[in-house]
Formats: structure tokens, C-alpha cells, sequence
């Protein structure tokens, strides 16, 4: 149990990384196989190297380790949508107009207020509150996905 524990920090560490150094790059470089290859792999050889846990373990390892494929489709659903969902906030009047046109970009934000956002200028333009938003759930959701995974996958093999 302890190493499931232990990796399972790992993990999470490992996804925060990639949330906080690689979205931006990622996205804008569109290197979306390159991240699908390195979520498969990631996958495959930690469970690889796992299957002498018992099968309940085996089962949380598959579901922490998913984290990078749900991240992975969350972010080809939003290169896929983004600009869609832009205009309609823009039409709406939710959005200002200025930010017409533009592609996601991936916020740190700092929400005490003594250092303001900031984002990598060279690789996107400024962010709107949608930009902002969605950087949010980017990193909320995958977190969120692994205990539906593992419910979904413990009662497949139940």
C-alpha cells in the first residue's frame, strides 16, 4: 500500500509539472502526439512494472496513472472548441471583442493580488477570464477523473 501512496505523489507531482511548464507549449506547438505517446507510455510502464501489486492496487495505479489521457483529450476538446466557445462568449457580450481571434492561453495566476497573472507572452496573447477559467479546469479535472476512473474500472472487473 505504502508504494501505490508513494507513487501516487509521484504522479501528481509529475502532473502538475507538465500543468505548469508544458500546457502552454503543448498547446502552441501542437505536440499533441508527442504528449499522447509519452500518456500511454507513462501509463503502460508503471502498471507494467506493477503487476505484482494485488488487483485493487493494480486498479488505483490505472487510475491515478490515466491522469495524462484525461488531460490529454481535455486538451484536444479545447484546441478543438476554444475558438468556438470564444465567439459565443463574444457574441454574448461575456467576452470583450479585443480578445476576437484569439487562441487559449494558459494563465498563472496569482490570486493574492500582490503579483498579477502573467502568461508566456512569446507563445500566446493576453488572456481573457475564459483563458483564465479553463486553465483552472484543466487542472481540476484530471484530478477529479481519477476516482470516477477507478469506480468505472473497479466495477469492469468486479
Amino acid at each position: 500500500m505504502l508504494k501505490v501512496d508513494l507513487l501516487f505523489v509521484i504522479v501528481i507531482s509529475i502532473f502538475f509539472t507538465v500543468h505548469l511548464a508544458y500546457t502552454q507549449k503543448i498547446y502552441s506547438n501542437n505536440s499533441f502526439s508527442s504528449f499522447f505517446i509519452f500518456s500511454v507510455l507513462f501509463l503502460a510502464i508503471l502498471v507494467g512494472f506493477n503487476l505484482n501489486q494485488s488487483k485493487e492496487n493494480l486498479i488505483k495505479l490505472i487510475s491515478i496513472s490515466s491522469i495524462f489521457l484525461v488531460y490529454y483529450l481535455l486538451l484536444i476538446l479545447l484546441k478543438k472548441n476554444y475558438n468556438r466557445i470564444n465567439k459565443f462568449l463574444i457574441h454574448k457580450n461575456w467576452v470583450n471583442k479585443k480578445y476576437t481571434g484569439k487562441d487559449f492561453t494558459f494563465v498563472y495566476w496569482d490570486n493574492d493580488g500582490i503579483i498579477p497573472d502573467y502568461w508566456d507572452e512569446k507563445l500566446a496573447a493576453k488572456p481573457s477570464w475564459l483563458d483564465s477559467a479553463l486553465t483552472f479546469l484543466l487542472l481540476l479535472l484530471p484530478i477529479s477523473f481519477i476516482e470516477l476512473i477507478f469506480v468505472i474500472i473497479n466495477a469492469l472487473f468486479d
